[in-house]
C-alpha cells in the first residue's frame, strides 16, 4: 500500500501533466509540499508564449490527491483555518486527484473558490455548527474535465480581483440598491444556455457598477438563472397578423419557448411532437385587442408561419380556442377603445 506521502505526490504530479497540455496554462508546482495551505499556483495565458505580459492572472491552488472507492465524489473537507487564510488572499482553487488501487489517475475534481465563495461558506457554517467547534468544512466538489478547466481559471481570476478589495468590509445586499441601477454578472461559456450548467458548479455573483467611480462593486448574494430571454430575428404570422417582436426564452430544463405579442407564448413539446401555445391577456389595450384577433383567427384557420413555414396546429388545440367565445371579447374590448378615443 502506498504511503500518504507518495499518493499526494503522484496527485501533484498527474494534475501538473493535466494542467500543462493545455497551451495556454502552465503548473508551477510545490512537488514537496513545503508551503503552509498552498500548492503552488497555475499562470493562465492570453496566447502560448513565455513572455510576462502574455499572463492573465495567476492561480493559487491547494491539491488533494486520495484513493476513495466511491463511484463519485462530491465533497472533500478542508480545514477551516486554511479557508480562512484563502479568503483573505484572494480565494483558490481546489483539486482533488484521484488514484485506482494501482496509482493510476482515475478522476481530478475541482472547486473554485474566489473569496466570497469562502466567506459564504464559513458563514453557513457557524449558522449550522453554533453548538460544534468543528474544525473542518465539506467542500462541494465537481469532476474537471479538458473544455472546464480554462474557462473555469478565468472565472475565478475575473472574480478574485473584483473581491479581493472587499472581503473584509460590510457586505452590499441586493436589497441595499436602487431599482434603476445597472448591475451585472459573469459566466465563460461558449453558448448562452450553458449559463445553466455552469451555475451548478460556480457560485454567479452579482456586481454593482458605481456610477460616480466606475468601480464593479460585489455584492454579498450569489444568484441563480432560472430563464434566460434574447431577442430573434424571427416573424411569426397568424392570418393577417404579423408579430415581428419574438423574443426566445431558455429554461434551466433545457426548455424553450418563444414570446411574441405580449400575450403569447409557444413551445414545443418533443415527447408528442407537437407546438403549444399558451395566450395570457396583455395589459395594454391595444396589444389585447390586436392577440385576442388574432388568437381567434388561428383557432379559425388552424395555422401559424414561423419565419415562412406553415406549422398546423392539431385538432384538440383548435377545439380548445375554437370553443372560447372570443367574439364577445373582442366587441366589448372595441367599445372600451372607441369610447376611450372619444374622450381622448
Amino acid at each position: 500500500m502506498a504511503n500518504n506521502r507518495k499518493i499526494e505526490t503522484l496527485g501533484v504530479s498527474y494534475l501538473s501533466t493535466f494542467i500543462d497540455k493545455h497551451e495556454l496554462l502552465q503548473s508551477y508546482f510545490d512537488r514537496n509540499d513545503k508551503t503552509p495551505a498552498w500548492d503552488g499556483e497555475i499562470h493562465v495565458l492570453k496566447s502560448a508564449s513565455e513572455k510576462k505580459s502574455e499572463i492573465l492572472g495567476k492561480v493559487p491552488v491547494q491539491i488533494k490527491a486520495t484513493r476513495q472507492k466511491k463511484d463519485v465524489l462530491k465533497s472533500f473537507s478542508l480545514d477551516i483555518s486554511d479557508l480562512e487564510l484563502y479568503k483573505s488572499n484572494g480565494g483558490v482553487v481546489l483539486f482533488v486527484v484521484r488514484l485506482n488501487e494501482d496509482n493510476g489517475l482515475r478522476d481530478i475534481y475541482y472547486k473554485s473558490l474566489p473569496p466570497l465563495s469562502i466567506k459564504n461558506l464559513l458563514k453557513k457554517s457557524k449558522l449550522k455548527n453554533k453548538s460544534t467547534n468543528n474544525k473542518k468544512l465539506s467542500i462541494q466538489i465537481f469532476k474537471l474535465d479538458e473544455k472546464k478547466v480554462y474557462p473555469m481559471l478565468l472565472d475565478f481570476i475575473n472574480n478574485s480581483q473584483k473581491q479581493y478589495s472587499f472581503i473584509n468590509v460590510e457586505g452590499i445586499s441586493v436589497e441595499d440598491i436602487p431599482e434603476d441601477k445597472t448591475l451585472k454578472f459573469y459566466f465563460y461559456g461558449q453558448e448562452k444556455e450553458e449559463i445553466f450548467n455552469y451555475q451548478e458548479e460556480h457560485d454567479l455573483f452579482i456586481y454593482y457598477l458605481d456610477p460616480i467611480t466606475g468601480i464593479e462593486i460585489p455584492l454579498e448574494n450569489t444568484i441563480k438563472i432560472v430563464e434566460t430571454e434574447e431577442e430573434t430575428d424571427l416573424i411569426i404570422k397568424i392570418g393577417d397578423y404579423v408579430f415581428q417582436d419574438v423574443k426566445r426564452h431558455r429554461f434551466p430544463d433545457g426548455s424553450v419557448q418563444l414570446h411574441f405579442g405580449e400575450g403569447f407564448r409557444m413551445s414545443f413539446d418533443t415527447k408528442k411532437k407537437q407546438f403549444k401555445f399558451n395566450y395570457t391577456r396583455p395589459n395594454m389595450l391595444s396589444q389585447y385587442i390586436k392577440c385576442t384577433q388574432a388568437f381567434q383567427e388561428l383557432g379559425k384557420i388552424g395555422y401559424f408561419t414561423l419565419n415562412g413555414n406553415k406549422i398546423e396546429l392539431d385538432e384538440r388545440s383548435k377545439m380548445d380556442i375554437t370553443s372560447l367565445d372570443l367574439e364577445a371579447d373582442i366587441k366589448g374590448l372595441l367599445k372600451i377603445s372607441n369610447f376611450m378615443e372619444k374622450m381622448g
